[in-house]
């Protein structure tokens, strides 16, 4: 059944309108659309041409495909730049990690030479130390036996005749002419100020073997008199033949110190006769104490 030309544009809609238009070789066709779609009817279908219709939509079609080309061809380029512009930057970031990276390596390197540099001349130093160490053993032991010959043809064998020697000693060089005599006066002068080499040393022997400086540094000034008193009270003229743990008590702190004065005058305690006419090992650390300047 044959539909009213109205109702068949309804029922086409605009895009199916379009395209029976575009596809309809006749021109009754499209004027009686046009006819039913304009206020004026079949004489404006008249003045309006299929091919000038034809030739609008065809224009308007290549406008929107030239619109859409051109918003495409934008988007693209703005993409592009985006992309060029993120490019450029992950460049240059790349650029500053391996310049960062070159310098990091280089400090690296020349920190690995001064370390390595270090190490030698450390090495050569202790090397050297070593050395110096060793001679200075080798001499100090050797003046150390050379005194003990020597205070032993004068018949200072005894721990407490060798001490008075030591004092003495200290005293010419630390005691700016002062004529005190005894012994046990100028030992706590030397400790009270006197001598600081003999405080520091006394100080430095003390933390090395384990006992309290602060105690060491007290006893030291009564010293000669700690020996002194335990000779007198058991009778003994001389310390000559006396055993050490009868002058000491066993007291640490005193066998500490006496090895210190004697140390200080470049002596060793365990050259002396120290128990019943025999010499017998003293287990003490002790470091060759500092070399005074000439005077």
């Amino acid at each position: 059944m044959l539909q009213h030309p109205t109702r068949r544009l309804q029922s086409l809609g605009k895009p199916r309108l379009l395209a029976s238009i575009a596809l309809t070789g006749g021109a009754a066709a499209p004027f009686r659309l046009l006819a039913s779609i304009t206020s004026k009817g079949a004489s404006a279908a008249a003045h309006f041409p299929t091919s000038q219709f034809l030739a609008m939509l065809q224009a308007k079609d290549a406008e929107l495909k030239a619109e859409r080309a051109a918003k495409e061809a934008e988007l693209k380029a703005e993409r592009a730049a985006k992309d060029a512009v993120r490019a450029a930057k992950e460049a240059e970031l790349k650029a500053e990690r391996a310049a960062k990276d070159a310098v990091r390596a280089a400090k690296d390197a020349e920190l690995g030479e001064l370390r390595k540099e270090l190490r030698e001349e450390v090495q050569a130093h202790n090397s050297e130390c070593s050395s110096l160490r060793l001679i200075a053993q080798r001499d100090a032991t050797a003046l150390a036996a050379a005194l003990h010959a020597v205070d032993t043809a004068r018949r200072i064998i005894g721990v407490r005749a060798s001490l008075e020697v030591c004092i003495g000693e200290l005293w010419e060089k630390y005691g700016n002419g002062n004529k005190t005599r005894l012994p046990t006066d100028r030992l706590r002068m030397l400790a009270k100020g006197l001598c600081p080499p003999l405080v520091e040393y006394v100080r430095g022997a003390a933390l090395a073997n384990g006992l309290d400086p602060r105690k060491a540094l007290e006893e030291l000034p009564l010293l000669y008199h700690a020996l002194s008193a335990p000779l007198h009270q058991a009778g003994f003229d001389s310390d000559a033949e006396t055993p050490i743990d009868a002058i000491l008590i066993g007291d640490a702190t005193a066998l500490l110190l006496t090895s210190c004065l004697l140390k200080m005058t470049r002596r060793e305690l365990r050259l002396y006769r120290i128990h019943s006419g025999e010499r017998v090992p003293v287990q003490l650390i002790l470091v060759e104490p500092p070399v005074p300047p000439p005077a």
